[in-house]
């Protein structure tokens, strides 16, 4: 499942989708159309992808990752008990009924994959669904550090991209890669080991147990091909809201509060420096570089660096993000062009966490506080 080869990649722009878009789409609306397709690298091909994972139209499966199972769609539904009713062919045709049997305590887990090895602390029961109108769209945005002739892939950072028209917002909530969380079948971990334990599929599943949010969409970014977009759109104006001074590439950064122009290479440290500050400041760090993309994609006029800018996506952007999916968030995407601050932005961050050490392992973790995420996602969804 962790292999990315049969992924569904981003292909260049053909001339004949440009004329479509532009047809179908208003020129004010042009500046919305291109940050949603350019930042969500939207122009998958047709057909599925061989990867079990999060091919186009394909659910969630909460299976056994490790054993192959059928396909569920999302999480299967709770049996309700109802007492059996028997009906005894008498004269009086009175029905008769079997007396309810005592309920057997259920595993926390149930309706998921279970533990397939022991694991650390016990098991937290999964976090209640979280309900969405069926016109909101989640986006699972994962940044790797994915690169020739390292093996394995990290996710570096997570994030998840709500886009809800009915209230005219983007939220983006964003997750500590240390996050100790249950990985539906498979044992309690470290959140970003699910992807290299399966894939895209699993990281989508551990996010929909342990925060109740179900992803519909994809978009997997190689952060070392991002600097290429990056430097392609001549830099983003960052607005720090730290200082921060440390080395990265070799070079020393230091940055004061305000707004920065960043080059390719000097985003991308900015976002990944962690010597001098800790992962949940690196989160912050992001959400900012995510924004300063937005508004920089925001500022075009029109859609001629289309073709040329999915040609750069084309080498690190994985999706299976369709064009009728943003063509339908289009009214969305003007409304926040027009104000900004319809961006919102969340975090498991401090207060949310208590540090811990895996006794076995020694490995440095972060213990969730399930009722502060809970009150967190209540405030951004509701």
């Amino acid at each position: 499942m962790g292999n990315l080869k049969n992924q569904i990649r981003v292909k260049p722009m053909r001339s004949r989708d440009v004329k479509q878009i532009r047809s179908a789409v208003p020129r004010q609306a042009w500046p919305l159309a291109l940050i949603i397709l350019a930042m969500l690298a939207c122009n998958a091909p047709s057909g599925l992808s061989t990867n079990p994972g999060l091919a186009m139209e394909i659910p969630l499966v909460t299976a056994n990752p490790l054993s192959p199972a059928t396909a569920t769609p999302f999480l299967p539904a709770e049996p309700t008990a109802t007492p059996t009713i028997v009906f005894t062919p008498t004269s009086t045709s009175t029905p008769t009924i079997t007396p309810t049997p005592t309920a057997t305590p259920l595993p926390p887990w149930y309706g998921w994959a279970g533990p397939t090895e022991l694991s650390a602390i016990a098991i937290p029961p999964p976090m209640p669904r979280i309900n969405f109108a069926s016109n909101v769209l989640n986006i699972l945005l994962v940044g790797s550090d994915a690169r020739p002739g390292l093996t394995g892939t990290r996710t570096d950072a997570i994030m998840i991209l709500s886009l809800d028209p009915n209230k005219g917002t983007a939220t983006l909530l964003s997750i500590p890669r240390d996050l100790y969380v249950y990985i539906p079948g498979w044992h309690v971990d470290r959140i970003n080991a699910a992807y290299s334990r399966g894939g895209i599929t699993l990281l989508a599943t551990t996010i929909r147990y342990n925060f109740g949010i179900a992803t519909d969409r994809y978009v997997m970014v190689n952060f070392r091909g991002f600097k290429s977009v990056i430097d392609h759109l001549g830099g983003i104006d960052v607005y720090v809201s730290r200082s921060i001074t440390d080395t990265c590439a070799s070079r020393q950064f230091s940055f004061a509060p305000g707004t920065h122009h960043m080059n390719g290479l000097t985003a991308l440290c900015y976002a990944r420096m962690r010597h001098t500050t800790s992962d949940i400041d690196r989160m912050r760090r992001q959400q900012e570089i995510m924004v300063a993309f937005f508004n920089k994609i925001l500022s075009i006029d029109g859609l001629s660096q289309l073709p040329d800018l999915y040609s750069t996506m084309n080498s690190f952007v994985q999706t299976n993000v369709g064009l009728s999916d943003l063509v339908a968030k289009l009214p969305l995407a003007a409304t926040i062009a027009a104000d900004t601050s319809r961006i919102r932005r969340f975090a498991v961050d401090s207060g949310k966490y208590t540090n811990w050490t895996v006794p076995y392992s020694g490995a440095a973790v972060l213990l969730p506080i399930r009722s502060a995420i809970q009150a967190m996602l209540r405030s951004a969804f509701g």
